[in-house]
């Protein structure tokens, strides 16, 4: 399953950084292109810490971030909406601007 959420918060991280390349942003997360073309080729979810360390560059909580990774990763229906709605909550409680760019999480199965 290609983690389409995982490249959505990459790329919504690029463009809040103003970084241009996937090589950039992983010498600014400090890790390897090798790991970076395993979130873009092979679909692989973000870890926990590195969505901890995207967070911290885009100066926003984690906690969404961490919500849609799980509703993106989901077995069922009812565990993508109840994470869905997680990371909602914690938008909307959040005093940090943190964007949403998983307009489609729904899609992701």
């Amino acid at each position: 399953m290609t983690n389409t959420v995982t490249q959505r918060w990459l790329d919504a991280a690029k463009a809040i950084l103003g970084i241009k390349s996937d090589y950039a942003l992983a010498e600014t997360l400090g890790i390897t292109t090798q790991r970076m073309s395993s979130y873009r080729r092979r679909g692989v979810c973000m870890g926990d810490d590195i969505a901890v360390a995207l967070a911290q560059l885009m100066k926003v909580s984690a906690g969404p971030i961490l919500c849609d990774l799980r509703a993106g990763e989901a077995p069922t229906a009812v565990l993508r909406e109840a994470w869905k709605s997680a990371a909602a909550s914690l938008r909307e409680n959040d005093k940090m601007s943190v964007p949403d760019p998983s307009p489609t999480l729904a899609k992701v199965a």
